[in-house]
């Protein structure tokens, strides 16, 4: 990291706080050191025993990758619940620890009335989204949004190894190395993109499907058997299997599968 941090600062003027002398409101800030839970540490170890798979090749990208690990060890370090739902809830992990900071300060300030905010960028819930849909969706649009973070850094790094190979600071050898590694990485990391836009595109699609399937149904308060009106507006299609004659002698009955709009099949015999 101090290698290409130094190569960054080569094509990049970093500017902090602390350089810039913003104007900023009077505030404390109040460090909360939160320690791992026994849990945490366990998944920590997975994370690292998936990293170094991912790191010898031994697993697809599509199927594992430093992305996705990246993003399972951000959720680990606010609430393992993150990552699993049914995970304990244990009252030492940094989420619940804010949990309790917030509601201390609420009944130490709940006669002046005053207001806090909180700013978190995991685990926030959209108002059209479950829970279980939201982490899944807010797994994914992280991961694209880090995947193309790291494009735009390894395009920078490229860009000042290539200054540096003009410069005669490292020889065609490691520049062609790092070169071919930065650039197999960026080709993942598009791909990876481009799996995630159209699985999140299909999703998309799948749920305004479920609704219009919905939509249709309402117009029936019930129904008895299909006509010609329900089938137009409910079914895609149906299928119906077909008996030997030995099966029909013997009393099988046909195979019926519908197949409803929007929702998929539902078998009937």
């Amino acid at each position: 990291m101090p290698e290409l941090m130094s190569m960054f600062k080569q094509v990049a003027d970093i500017r902090t706080a602390d350089t810039m002398d913003l104007d900023v409101p009077d505030h404390e800030v109040k460090i909360v050191n939160v320690e791992a839970t026994e849990l945490q540490q366990q998944l920590v170890q997975e994370l690292a025993d998936r990293a170094d798979v991912v790191n010898s090749g031994g697993v697809d990208p599509s199927v594992d990758n430093m992305l996705k690990i990246t993003s399972d060890g951000r959720k680990l370090g606010l609430d393992p619940r993150l990552i699993d739902p049914s995970l304990e809830d244990n009252q030492n992990t940094k989420l619940n620890q804010c949990v309790a900071n917030v509601l201390r300060i609420h009944k130490d300030t709940e006669a002046d009335r005053l207001t806090q905010i909180i700013f978190c960028d995991l685990g926030v819930p959209h108002k059209s989204s479950t829970p279980d849909k939201e982490t899944a969706n807010e797994g994914e649009e992280a991961e694209i949004e880090t995947a193309n973070a790291r494009i735009m850094e390894i395009d920078k790094y490229i860009q000042a190894l290539f200054e540096s190979k003009m410069r005669g600071e490292i020889d065609s050898d490691v520049f062609g190395s790092l070169s071919k590694t930065y650039n197999d990485e960026k080709t993942a990391l598009k791909r990876r993109v481009t799996e995630l836009i159209v699985a999140e595109g299909k999703a998309k699609e799948s749920a305004h499907d479920v609704r219009r399937f919905y939509t249709a149904l309402a117009k029936y308060d019930r129904f008895d058997e299909l006509n010609a009106e329900i089938l137009h507006d409910l079914v895609d299609r149906i299928e119906i299997g077909s008996l030997t004659a030995k099966e029909r002698k013997a009393g099988k009955v046909r195979k019926i599968v519908i197949y409803y709009i929007g929702i998929g099949a539902l078998e009937m015999v």
